[in-house]
């Protein structure tokens, strides 16, 4: 880029944009993505012209025009067919503005650039736990209820209620939410009905985490107690005793992960039904986990978030930039979060091993975050639903 201003001898960024918005597009157009995104981070005025669809479409363009060459030579086009010429041109539009929002958003993550933030009113009581998608937000209260918000304005839609105590952990997949609960019971509920399908008992003291895969639900408790429910038919199949209470689990394929009050954590093959690896390295509660092909991130009361590798129990990287314990984390590819009873929610690059954002909003403790390509979302005793979104905003 520097030597594409000394060619052109074009002065620096900060009068850059006394140019006519023309002459900078131009300029823009000799750029490969990685630099367009590059200069996009230079200044507000750079970041709102690199979004120029001038740019996007002949790079786009140019990514796919072997792929489209080889599809159009192994495919025959009928004759006659303009309504099918139209509908081609409206998918290529949306296309190639999906593909550019898509590395715009990762360079917004790479950089810590936020786009913008929001916060929605939740119950009125603490909001402990949460998990999202496109449409909606589900989020667990000490209020005993499922609170269901609308992904587009966070209004709430729906309230599931069953449990008489706090709801302590959730996840769903698809049309199927479970929730555990202070009152020792886990529930099983059709999102599109808000019915409860089944009602778990067994445990003798609030149930602090829960796993499902398929129509397999591991739970565990402060009772120390290890259960497998079946999905389908609401039955215990399998009841151990833990050592220590598990607070925190992972599951992903096999591999089982639990965090402990005891600071271990394990490795469990589900396929026997046995620990083979523990890894220590925390000094107190493991109070959250998650697995992504090879690595685990864990978080802990004794303020920090490690991260490790599966394949021999390292530790890679250890965070310690929180004051005060650590409820909640997240993973997806390089890019961790993690929430804090110190009010803050962090960002963190696992390849640089540095923080990228230190998130602003909450006014107090962090009880559980979650994320997906575009946005974060965490929840906690300030009874609020805080959104941030690294994704432009695109009108189709």
């Amino acid at each position: 880029m520097s030597d594409l201003r000394q060619s052109a001898n074009l002065p620096i960024s900060g009068d850059f944009p006394a140019l006519p918005n023309e002459l900078t597009i131009q300029v823009f157009s000799s750029l490969n993505v990685k630099d367009l995104l590059h200069v996009s981070q230079t200044c507000k005025h750079w970041n709102y012209l690199s979004e120029d669809d001038f740019l996007w479409k002949p790079l786009y363009k140019q990514r796919w025009e072997g792929q489209q060459k080889q599809q159009q030579t192994t495919s025959s086009t009928p004759i006659g067919k303009k309504k099918k010429k139209v509908k081609d041109d409206q998918e290529e539009i949306r296309g190639w503005r999906s593909w550019k929002n898509k590395y715009t958003t990762n360079g917004n993550w790479l950089t810590g650039n936020l786009i913008y933030q929001t916060s929605f009113p939740g119950a009125q009581r603490v909001l402990t736990s949460v998990q999202f998608d496109n449409d909606k937000y589900v989020v667990g209260s000490e209020d005993s209820s499922v609170h269901i918000y609308g992904g587009a304005d966070g209004k709430e839609i729906q309230t599931l209620k069953g449990h008489t105590e706090t709801v302590t952990a959730l996840q769903y997949n698809g049309n199927t939410l479970v929730t555990g609960s202070k009152d020792k019971t886990l529930r099983v509920w059709n999102l599109e009905s808000g019915e409860c399908v089944h009602t778990l008992k067994g445990h003798f003291s609030r149930v602090t985490c829960l796993q499902f895969q398929d129509h397999r639900l591991l739970s565990r408790s402060w009772d120390m107690g290890a259960k497998i429910w079946d999905l389908n038919t609401g039955q215990c199949i399998s009841d151990r005793k833990c050592n220590s209470v598990c607070y925190s689990m992972a599951l992903e394929g096999c591999i089982l992960a639990c965090g402990y009050m005891d600071s271990q954590i394990k490795l469990w093959d589900m396929r026997t039904g046995q620990y083979y690896r523990y890894y220590s390295g925390h000094r107190d509660v493991v109070s959250s986990l998650q697995m992504e092909d090879n690595t685990l991130a864990s978080g802990s009361y004794d303020k920090s978030v490690k991260v490790w590798d599966i394949r021999n129990g390292r530790t890679t990287v250890t965070f310690n930039d929180h004051t005060a314990k650590v409820n909640s984390v997240c993973l997806r590819g390089d890019r961790l979060i993690s929430g804090s009873s110190d009010h803050s929610v962090k960002v963190w690059n696992m390849k640089s091993r540095k923080t990228l954002l230190d998130l602003e909003g909450p006014t107090g403790p962090i009880k559980s975050v979650s994320m997906d390509e575009k946005k974060i979302v965490g929840v906690g005793n300030d009874k609020k639903l805080h959104v941030w979104n690294f994704s432009e905003i695109m009108s189709y």
